[in-house]
């Protein structure tokens, strides 16, 4: 009887082991195949350079890219998207644009339910305070934007949207006095305006300009116009920070301006709300388009 129960502990531990062994391959698989992915769809391999110009498009998807080398990025990566037309997609219809292309992706899909559909509002097309995902019972608050609100979600239940964001606005610190309640007291908000935003952009590239001085670069640098400079300056710091060299600025390549940025930059309520702010499309990532238009250089400028 020992025997048979040491026989059984052992195949038991056996199978655990090659259980784990097993596990740890797939996600090694996994990681490998990402990486591979990520290297097959860098934009220097995808495009070439007339692609690469910045030129907005708005996808079927309800996402505005930077240019068609961005879509053909995103086909690599398995979105087929398709261009809807030229220029960004218009707040009105990229709920719209979504909603349908998720509907397709739905369709095509055996397990339909795996795929998010947004739920947009029929008076603006701007997208529903609530939304949903089916197939893990989740509901949360979004912007007219679309864009999901912190510590709203609620499972299997509807959060209540409008609680929540008057909970979030009395909880707003320090700041600029906004309007006053009826009973007298002052609310603040932490707000960066349009003069403020001026200021710290020029701040931020001072330091830039800074860095660049010092660099080998400055030294080879040609006399232009200061609106010239300036744009020079800001895609050579795009360039520094772009470790990959894929076009775009992924979060662990913008950590350590980041804190730059939030120790030394002012205004305080601008530094905090800087990398949101250049993250015009909400993707995660920063583009050079996003970089130049946030640091409030006249876009149109790059393409010379």
């Amino acid at each position: 009887m020992p025997i048979c129960l040491l026989l059984t502990h052992l195949l038991i531990v056996l199978g655990s082991i090659c259980t784990n062994v097993f596990s740890l391959t797939t996600i090694a698989q996994l990681r490998s195949q990402r990486s591979q992915s990520d290297e097959e769809c860098f934009m220097q391999k995808l495009c070439n350079y007339e692609e690469m110009n910045v030129e907005t498009i708005c996808g079927n998807d309800g996402r505005t890219y930077n240019s068609y080398c961005e879509v053909k990025r995103a086909i690599c990566h398995g979105n087929p998207v398709k261009k809807q037309f030229s220029g960004p997609c218009p707040e009105n219809l990229r709920c719209q644009l979504e909603r349908a292309y998720q509907l397709k992706l739905a369709a095509e899909k055996m397990n339909s339910s795996e795929v998010y559909v947004p739920e947009c509002n029929a008076t603006d097309g701007s997208y529903a305070t609530v939304q949903c995902h089916k197939s893990t019972g989740y509901c949360w608050c979004v912007t007219r934007f679309g864009r999901p609100l912190p510590n709203t979600s609620k499972r299997y239940g509807i959060p209540n949207c409008h609680i929540l964001q008057n909970e979030r606005f009395a909880e707003t610190k320090i700041g600029r006095r906004s309007h006053r309640k009826s009973n007298g007291d002052a609310v603040f908000l932490n707000v960066c305006s349009t003069v403020d935003r001026s200021t710290f952009n020029a701040n931020l590239l001072n330091i830039f300009k800074k860095e660049y001085e010092r660099s080998e670069q400055f030294l080879h640098q040609a006399n232009g116009a200061m609106q010239s400079f300036d744009k020079k300056i800001l895609l050579w710091k795009f360039g520094e920070l772009d470790n990959d060299k894929n076009g775009r600025l992924s979060s662990k390549e913008f950590n350590g301006l980041r804190r730059l940025v939030r120790k030394h930059v002012t205004p305080k309520s601008c530094a905090k709300k800087f990398t949101k702010y250049c993250d015009l499309n909400k993707d995660g990532e920063i583009s050079a388009r996003e970089w130049v238009t946030c640091l409030g250089i006249d876009i149109s400028s790059l393409i010379d």
